[in-house]
């Protein structure tokens, strides 16, 4: 993980309940977040990009990939959960996964956890910025492994 300069947790964006599949509001709320993504990562690559394997998660990594040209998916059964702390499971699999190669990595999950990433990645104690128990879907921060910085996108 030498090469590594920006880590980018996200959650999925608005879904049907029923389906599964995204809603327009979640559609427009990830080409947004995409967007900010690109802008962000610029030419870092390789980049990588960790989702969960449920339909919604899947969908926001489509339309991230749609943007940034040349990310590998590695789908993940173990990011369906809300959790994810050091320790876990998630966190060393991914983390063997990501090689001295890789420069930016994206993980796209659910619920409360891309707090729990930032926290894993930066070993920083990481409050989630918002008022509920959840964060808003097609929500995402990144993490700049050189500063430490932290940023809301889109912001």
């Amino acid at each position: 993980m030498k090469n590594l300069k920006k880590v980018i947790p996200v959650r999925h964006g608005d879904y049907d309940r029923n389906t599964g599949a995204l809603t327009e509001k979640g559609k427009a709320e990830i080409q947004e977040l995409a967007e900010a993504i690109c802008s962000l990562i610029g030419d870092l690559r390789p980049a990588v990009i960790f989702t969960s394997t449920r339909q919604r998660a899947k969908e926001t990594t489509a339309i991230i990939e749609e943007k940034i040209v040349g990310t590998t998916r590695v789908e993940c059964d173990f990011l369906t959960g809300d959790d994810f702390t050091d320790g876990d499971l998630a966190l060393e699999s991914i983390l063997k996964s990501i090689t001295d190669d890789h420069q930016a990595v994206i993980i796209v999950t659910h619920f409360e956890a891309p707090s729990g990433v930032v926290h894993a990645f930066s070993n920083k104690k990481f409050t989630n910025p918002f008022r509920r128990k959840t964060i808003p879907t097609g929500t995402g921060f990144v993490l700049c492994m050189e500063t430490g910085e932290i940023k809301q996108i889109p912001s």
